[in-house]
């Protein structure tokens, strides 16, 4: 199961960090040091959720992706609904997209900020979760399970608010909560994107109105919590892709050129170019 080796890779990350970072450059060959970028050092952007400041960012985060499990739809007691479970492959697209997605936003905020930690993926799987109960809450699931679908989504967001007021109250607060807030919108983009089976179903539909006028052409569209905030699913795609190549495409902005005085090794964190 993806999340379940995510936790243990986590884990090991954390060991060897803190307990052989003085005999092994860990630190310095995983973190994410925005300037790296410019060298090309592309796996940061998922190796720093291996690292984890203290035992209580790890714990926090662990607890976070364990409770994730049904959204890969690998640890469901008997009679647990399924109805939004993503799979193994999806649940691992979401992890790799959010972990760089994360990374990269949140480096606009702080060009200079050694980030590190799995948080941005934990709420990538909280907005891919929303967006998969809010596909189908908005289709007209079963009514036996949209009292579950919509708790299962308030227990998501209190879990997110947890974090968010933690990310404040840390010094480096903006850092993190950028990385929280994009990890999010990273997996919620993810599913209205892509589209993945949820529970082994194809994505539920509705049909509506193009512009919301009935002059409009009657097309298949997606309903976020209920029919009437539905958009066709062209327009949700596209909207979807645009956010995240926006975010991107601002952290490379960012790098390349807003801090393009800025040495790809300034604190000799680069392995391949030298300071």
């Amino acid at each position: 199961p993806t999340l379940i080796g995510l936790c243990i890779a986590a884990s090991c990350g954390f060991c060897l960090q803190h307990w052989l970072g003085r005999c092994l450059p860990i630190v310095r060959l995983t973190v994410f040091y925005p300037p790296t970028l410019k060298a090309g050092e592309l796996w940061r952007l998922w190796s720093h959720v291996l690292l984890h400041s203290d035992l209580g960012h790890l714990t926090m985060n662990l607890l976070h992706i364990l409770n994730s499990l049904d959204l890969e739809g690998v640890a469901r007691g008997s009679g647990y609904p399924n109805s939004y479970a993503l799979g193994s492959l999806h649940t691992a697209r979401v992890v790799g997209l959010t972990a760089a997605y994360g990374a990269l936003v949140s480096s606009v905020t702080c060009f200079g900020a050694m980030i590190e930690g799995a948080s941005a993926v934990c709420f990538g799987l909280d907005g891919a979760l929303l967006a998969a109960c809010a596909l189908q809450l908005g289709a007209g699931a079963d009514p036996s399970l949209q009292g579950f679908l919509m708790m299962r989504g308030v227990y998501a967001m209190l879990h997110m608010g947890m974090d968010l007021l933690r990310g404040c109250s840390s010094p480096q607060g903006t850092i993190g909560n950028a990385a929280h807030i994009a990890g999010f919108i990273g997996g919620f983009c993810y599913v209205v994107l892509a589209l993945p089976a949820l529970g082994d179903r194809p994505v539920p539909t509705v049909g509506c109105y193009a512009g919301g006028s009935r002059r409009g052409s009657y097309e298949e569209c997606l309903a976020f919590f209920s029919p009437s905030y539905a958009v066709p699913v062209y327009d949700a795609r596209r909207a979807a892709l645009i956010v995240l190549a926006s975010g991107a495409g601002l952290a490379l902005l960012n790098a390349f050129f807003w801090h393009r005085s800025v040495h790809p090794s300034a604190d000799g964190y680069s392995v391949l170019v030298k300071a």
